[in-house]
């Protein structure tokens, strides 16, 4: 063979043996992207799923759901004076018992009078069954709403109470001797009004304290201390003109010689 031909023989047979890379194909590409979107969107589900499940968690251990639905009442009442640290969410307690919290707080211009609307934890309340105290059963807001009814009848009225000394308040609910209800809405009768069940409440102990010292003001401030102190100083001119008398004093004169002739007469019979 000449030498050209055992050189095109030579590179046959490098090619045979060390075949060219082949360009990859379209096809392959496109399988590749669709198996890459896939994972990316079962690794999104994923992370969406454990999110979520972590968030039930965490609303659950809250005593979110256990709010949600837990039976419930609504009641308002009104008073007269300052809500000063009373706020939506504050405390509501029966006898110390913390039973709900203030909802809303609104002011009534006619009369300046102020609503405060709770919400209460219906299952703070249990009702006896039979003579066990130990057997109780759940009461529902119709039974409840019978109860605190016949309650405001043996004096149960609301009042604004501080929460220590930190300036906070909260609703009270007790029973109180002598209540007193200075209500501009008095009218409007305990019980059942729009789904809302009403409550009469009574001054707290500031604001009677704040009246009764004003009505005491008020007294002393209508006493005429000019004409007392007139009429004092002519009182005692008249005493002293009355002891200055000549005649008292002849008057005082002769008792005191009929003093001494008494006293002499005793001497003499004894």
């Amino acid at each position: 063979r000449s030498p050209a031909g055992t050189q095109n023989t030579f590179s046959q047979s490098v090619r045979q043996t060390f075949p060219e890379p082949r360009a990859r194909s379209g096809g392959s590409s496109t399988i590749r992207g669709a198996d890459m979107v896939e994972t990316n969107k079962f690794k999104l589900g994923l992370f969406v799923t454990i999110s979520l499940l972590l968030f039930i968690i965490a609303v659950a251990s809250m005593g979110i759901f256990d709010s949600l639905f837990k039976s419930r009442a609504h009641m308002a009442t009104f008073v007269e004076e300052s809500v000063q640290g009373l706020n939506s969410g504050s405390a509501v307690k029966f006898r110390g018992v913390p039973i709900g919290n203030v909802s809303d707080i609104t002011i009534i211009m006619e009369s300046q009078t102020i609503r405060i609307d709770m919400v209460i934890d219906l299952s703070k309340f249990k009702t006896k069954i039979g003579k066990n105290i130990f057997t109780q059963s759940p009461i529902s807001a119709p039974d409840f709403y019978k109860y605190i009814l016949s309650e405001i009848d043996k004096g149960l009225r609301c009042r604004i109470e501080p929460d220590g000394i930190t300036g906070i308040k909260y609703v009270e609910m007790d029973f109180f001797k002598d209540v007193d209800s200075r209500i501009a809405d008095a009218d409007v009768k305990p019980g059942l009004h729009d789904s809302v069940f009403y409550v009469p409440s009574t001054p707290s102990l500031m604001s009677s304290l704040r009246f009764s010292m004003t009505e005491i003001l008020a007294n002393i401030a209508s006493i005429d201390f000019r004409k007392i102190s007139d009429e004092t100083v002519s009182l005692l001119g008249a005493a002293n003109k009355t002891f200055n008398d000549p005649k008292l004093q002849h008057l005082l004169e002769n008792a005191d010689d009929i003093i001494r002739k008494a006293s002499t007469a005793v001497d003499t019979l004894n």
